[in-house]
């Protein structure tokens, strides 16, 4: 179960009720349910507008983002996909699964970097499955030489590299 970003009570309400469908009585929380349902029926775009309304009701909702961004992603839209992620991590920055998936959407625009630097931070997030798709995707191939490592290892190295990629 992914982790979900606080924001202060008094932000969410008054955005709810600025924002929020009222006379159809749907909670952020319904539509993501139905969002859910449509996604794991394939049916994305219909899953995308529900999605949408979670976030209309609440914008602070980095479920609605994050899953929004994988129907997306399925469909092509890798751009929306990386906009959607991009979202999830200026609400919350240490959302491991938000640099995952955006590394992804950037590999599949070739962006090996991009995707390097946004698994990187997943590895750093306590994500070590991230370390194993920088190796699988050799995107870097300087982690080869340390396949010898332990995984706390390998975090050492890892945030190293992303220490002088962000210089």
């Amino acid at each position: 179960m992914r982790l979900e970003f606080s924001v202060p009570i008094s932000i969410v309400h008054k955005k709810r009720f600025k924002m929020g469908n009222i006379s159809s009585g749907q909670t952020a929380e319904k539509y993501l349910e139905n969002g859910n349902a449509k996604y794991n029926l394939r049916d994305y775009s219909g899953a995308i507008l529900d999605y949408n309304k979670a976030i209309e009701i609440n914008p602070y909702y980095t479920e609605a983002y994050y899953k929004r961004g994988n129907a997306k992603r399925d469909i092509g839209d890798n751009r929306g996909a990386i906009q959607d992620y991009n979202k999830v991590i200026e609400i919350n920055p240490n959302d491991a699964d938000a640099y995952l998936n955006r590394g992804y959407a950037k590999d599949k625009f070739d962006d090996k970097n991009g995707a390097c630097l946004d698994w990187s931070m997943a590895g750093k997030l306590r994500d070590i499955d991230a370390y194993d798709l920088i190796k699988m995707e050799e995107v870097n191939p300087i982690l080869l030489a340390f396949s010898d490592l332990t995984n706390n290892q390998k975090m050492s190295v890892m945030n190293l590299l992303i220490t002088i990629c962000n210089r």
